[in-house]
């Protein structure tokens, strides 16, 4: 009897396609490669859990039901700069549009990631991102928002405003503003009631997600006489003013968010002519308040616009039923 001896071998064509070989050539077969699902998800904002600022969003792996890790960096990206602050299990409640969007059954999609004091005192204004850990292999992918959302330095409702449709918040709201950096006001499910404008001075942020509404029952403001060249005669000038005001030789201001300015329309209109109506028009309704705006740049009057105001972004707010004018621009953007 022969001994018998054989010799296995591996050849690599193409990387995917392989040929064994016993001494001869005895058979093949291609292997197909498949890549490691993807993570997917999307950063949705802050809300409030009591006291603790808590970032929201959704991530998975697509095609798998089980809950991943996501992590939260500052300041950059994980290798590009960024330092880890938090994280947490995306394994809160979803919804159907949520698992179609991993393409799998799962239901447990939901992340709710507390960002605490320690971290807005350290991080303040900072960018954050956010990696979903991919539980299949892959890659640890950035999610949707990531650097938009920034750190906020403070929040409103810890330092005192209410938010509650009735109470004048404007005291506490300014109070906050006026720390500089960035102040987050966030939704209530009500409104903040304000009296007078919230002054926006140089290296400030605004990020509103509550709504901010003109407090009824103001009186137009005045400071002093100008000379009406129509009329030709001194009339009372009235102050220009608005909800948010980026005063005079301000720069670096940032407005943003999800929220609402609300200039409470309702309340300051009337049927014009002692309610007999303009040109026998009944429903012709006239404002009793003057001069007042939704974002102002500069002031106080609609003529001082020497204001010396620089870089002032104004992004994704909703601006609505303001008396006079929705933004008022002393100065360019």
């Amino acid at each position: 009897m022969h001994a018998f001896s054989m010799e296995i071998h591996w050849e690599t064509i193409l990387k995917t396609k392989f040929r064994l070989f016993f001494g001869s050539i005895l058979a093949s077969c291609a292997v197909q490669a498949f890549a490691a699902p993807s993570v997917v998800g999307n950063i949705d904002g802050y809300f409030m859990q009591g006291t603790q600022l808590t970032m929201s969003g959704w991530a998975c792996t697509q095609t798998s039901p089980q809950p991943i890790d996501v992590h939260v960096y500052a300041g950059g990206p994980y290798g590009s700069g960024g330092t880890l602050v938090a994280y947490g299990t995306a394994n809160f409640s979803s919804e159907p549009a949520v698992a179609s969007s991993c393409q799998s059954y799962g239901t447990t999609y939901r992340f709710r990631i507390v960002l605490s004091p320690q971290v807005m005192q350290t991080w303040g204004s900072k960018p954050l991102y956010v990696h979903g850990i991919n539980n299949l292999g892959g890659a640890n992918s950035l999610l949707g928002g990531s650097g938009y959302f920034r750190v906020p330095h403070r929040v409103a409702t810890l330092l005192g405003a209410r938010g509650d449709g009735y109470t004048d918040d404007t005291n506490a709201l300014q109070a906050a503003i006026s720390q500089g950096g960035l102040t987050y006001i966030p939704n209530t499910g009500s409104a903040y009631m304000i009296s007078g404008p919230l002054k926006l001075g140089s290296n400030t942020e605004v990020m509103l997600d509550g709504k901010l509404m003109l407090k009824p029952g103001l009186q137009t403001a005045y400071d002093g006489e100008w000379y009406n060249p129509i009329t030709r005669r001194n009339e009372p000038r009235a102050t220009q003013w608005g909800m948010l005001q980026v005063v005079n030789n301000a720069s670096n201001v940032t407005i943003s968010g999800r929220g609402v300015l609300d200039g409470n329309r309702a309340a300051y209109s009337r049927i014009a002519n002692n309610g007999l109506g303009r040109g026998g028009n009944p429903n012709f309704r006239e404002q009793t308040i003057c001069c007042v705006g939704g974002v102002v740049t500069g002031g106080p009057h609609l003529g001082s616009y020497d204001a010396n105001i620089k870089n002032v972004v104004i992004r994704d707010i909703t601006i609505q039923n303001i008396p006079t004018w929705p933004i008022i621009d002393a100065a360019p953007f």
